[in-house]
């Protein structure tokens, strides 16, 4: 049964037994101090379930491309996402060619012990001008083997040698967000 307060949007996955994936605190959070503009190339570097994509798609008119960890979720995200670029594919090795993505999401832990790899994976797959919005939930993103205590100033370091400019902090509720800017401007 529908009921009156259910959407528009609701109503197919209501019918078609699931529900729409909510984004958690740490997707809201970089929604929140993102600078999204209509028809940017976006990654979301573990696009998981697709709620950060979910959520870019109600917001914006972008172009969606995501990653996923295993090829059974990329199915079923592609199968919500049929317009969207989503892959099987690992942080160190992303499948798009060089200066894609106006934007680039990090907000799940990718497995990745090493900073500085992944980091100049997204920095070449990042358009001039562009900017790189990582969640932080415990700064344990691309130093999954580091302490727990390990400070916000480590990763913005990290970011800064790896060549990202403008290197910020911004704090959002239960987590923080660090955004970096690949160096150059979108003529």
């Amino acid at each position: 049964m529908i009921f009156k307060q259910q959407t528009a949007y609701n109503v197919p996955n209501v019918m078609a037994g699931r529900m729409p994936v909510r984004p958690d605190y740490a997707q809201r959070a970089v929604l929140k101090w993102a600078t999204v503009e209509e028809y940017d190339r976006i990654l979301d570097v573990d696009c998981t379930k697709g709620a950060l994509l979910g959520a870019l798609e109600e917001q914006y008119r972008v172009r969606l491309c995501g990653l996923c960890q295993s090829a059974q979720m990329a199915r079923a995200v592609r199968d919500d996402f049929p317009g969207s670029s989503i892959v099987y594919a690992k942080p160190l090795d992303i499948p798009f060619r060089s200066e894609s993505f106006d934007e680039v999401f990090v907000t799940r832990n990718t497995a990745v012990n090493c900073a500085e790899d992944p980091l100049q994976e997204i920095l070449r797959v990042l358009r001039p001008g562009g900017q790189l919005v990582i969640a932080c939930r415990g700064l344990r993103m691309f130093f999954a083997d580091s302490e727990p205590e390990m400070d916000k100033r480590v990763l913005m370091r990290a970011l800064q040698s790896a060549g990202f400019k403008d290197v910020s902090w911004r704090s959002a509720g239960l987590c923080g967000v660090i955004i970096g800017w690949k160096p150059g401007k979108v003529q």
